[in-house]
């Protein structure tokens, strides 16, 4: 075996340093060096945690925007239907029949829950793939934070 005995070579320099060293100083610098590690690698863990609770922050809080901008797009078109239904009755001397309006009310909710959290979801869903961790999550594709609408 080789040894390389260079002055310039900081692993030499290092060995010959330990063997001076009693057996109790090396195993403290071991040791240091174990827990200067287990630190190192906690904090990595722990950046690495609070990026994807930042993800599931940022995932939660799109995913409710867009639900919020879908429930009032789809309760606005209840009280278009609604009013058409009102006035299409109106015109054809029937009687506004409210169990008719409970049906298209239940239906929209029906819609609401369906709808919206499909289309939200995929929407949103590259936010919890990584697509967008170092621009920032946006609504929108241009950064705009404005309202979306989504197909009636």
């Amino acid at each position: 075996m080789i040894m390389i005995n260079s002055p310039t070579c900081d692993v030499t320099a290092g060995l010959n340093g330990l063997r001076n060293k009693s057996v109790e100083e090396i195993a403290e610098i071991v040791k240091r060096a174990k827990e200067a590690k287990e630190a190192q690698l906690g904090d990595t863990d722990n950046f690495k945690e609070k990026q994807n609770l930042n993800v599931l922050k940022a995932f939660a809080e799109n995913q409710a925007h867009c639900f919020s901008i879908c429930k009032q797009n789809l309760y606005n078109r209840f009280e278009e239907d609604l009013q058409k239904y009102q006035n299409v009755s109106a015109q054809n001397n029937s009687t506004f029949n409210e169990r008719k309006k409970k049906e298209l009310e239940k239906f929209y909710q029906d819609m609401e829950q369906q709808l919206c959290f499909r289309a939200c979801s995929m929407r949103c869903r590259h936010i919890l793939q990584g697509r967008e961790e170092e621009e920032g999550v946006r609504i929108s594709g241009n950064g705009e934070n404005k309202k979306q609408h989504l197909p009636s």
